[in-house]
């Protein structure tokens, strides 16, 4: 970033330099570098720009004004070096007056007068923040810590971008409208830009391993449809977990007519004696998946004692662990040292 900053700087020294020297080829090679540079780097300068305007420029002419009152005397080459230098002092001092860390970039009182509020993903789903998430969302982003983003980043991103990208948006008690929005790109610090009603601030992660909200968020949304899901499918997977038997050491189960076409079945253990763990009738889903109405089974005593195995079935991409088969083996089966693995899915 240096490089941007003093690249124009050095490109113009040069030119101002060729004309006082009268050079043809000095005045003609900056300004082709510059002009590679700006086609190169255009958005960066655009947002650049935007900041000198923003927070350097007023600074910067009186910066300028005064160093040629204290630079009457100096010769032309004297002035010009003395104007350079206090033009980059007064800019460098008013990009880091204006920079810095900030907590709770949103109000406590604007966040305790959120009335409605949704969690997006875009592109993708939503979810209400209602109770404990609110409550939640409200602490996340009292506690947070971010720096102001004088660049101005997340200015420009919208609904067009491809790039996944999270928002909060809702209404405030006074019926403001306000929408927080987080963006990650690539291996970057994530972005905020928070707005409400006509105005807006810009922020971002202090490094690039803090994770601001875009994460949360999107626990939200997966949360919403996991639960939307397991409600369209409760009983048909209930049927499923009631179909499984034990008997001796084959396990049987029957799968049900309610279940949609991209049905997962994983039956998966560690043995005692491995150190990997095994899938039982996994050709089964390679084949071709699983028949509605048609009973499977397969054999436990291929090993001697398991560590853990259990049943799960993953519907429409959410993953539902349904039996745990270890507390069924015979005493005999089950390890000394267990691993529990299992989590009830509350079917």
């Amino acid at each position: 970033m240096v490089v941007f900053f003093l690249g124009p700087v050095c490109l113009i020294m040069l030119f101002i330099s060729a004309v006082r020297f009268n050079s043809i080829f000095l005045r003609i090679l900056p300004v082709i570098l510059m002009g590679l540079l700006l086609f190169y780097n255009w958005d960066f300068y655009v947002m650049a720009g935007r900041a000198f305007v923003k927070h350097c420029l007023l600074w910067c002419v009186l910066a300028l004004i005064l160093s040629q009152f204290v630079s009457l005397k100096l010769p032309f080459f004297g002035k010009m070096v003395t104007g350079f230098l206090a033009v980059s002092i007064a800019c460098i001092a008013s990009i880091w007056a204006a920079s810095g860390t900030v907590t709770s970039p949103v109000p406590a009182q604007t966040l305790a007068s959120i009335t409605q509020a949704t969690a997006r993903c875009h592109p993708g789903d939503s979810a209400p923040l209602e109770g404990d998430n609110l409550s939640q969302f409200r602490a996340l982003m009292e506690e947070m810590t971010v720096e102001r983003d004088i660049l101005e980043q997340s200015r420009e991103k919208e609904w067009k971008d491809n790039d996944r990208w999270y928002s909060v948006e809702g209404v405030l008690s006074d019926g403001e409208d306000f929408s927080i929005s987080f963006f990650k790109p690539g291996d970057d610090p994530e972005l905020m830009r928070v707005e409400i009603g006509n105005s807006a601030e810009y922020y971002k992660a202090e490094n690039e391993n803090q994770d601001l909200a875009a994460s949360w968020i999107s626990g939200r949304v997966e949360q919403k449809q996991r639960s939307e899901i397991l409600d369209r499918y409760r009983q048909p997977l209930k049927t499923l977990k009631d179909s499984f038997a034990l008997e001796g050491t084959v396990c049987s189960f029957t799968v049900p007519q309610e279940l949609p076409a991209n049905l997962e079945i994983t039956i998966v253990a560690l043995p005692e004696e491995k150190n990997s763990v095994v899938y039982f009738l996994e050709d089964q889903q390679e084949k071709g998946g699983w028949i509605p109405g048609e009973t499977y089974s397969f054999d436990v005593s291929a090993y001697g004692s398991y560590r853990y195995i259990h049943l799960s079935a993953k519907v429409s991409g959410y993953k539902f662990d349904l039996v745990n088969i270890f507390p069924m083996l015979p005493e005999n089966m089950q390890s000394q040292s267990p691993q529990d693995r299992f989590f009830d899915s509350g079917i």
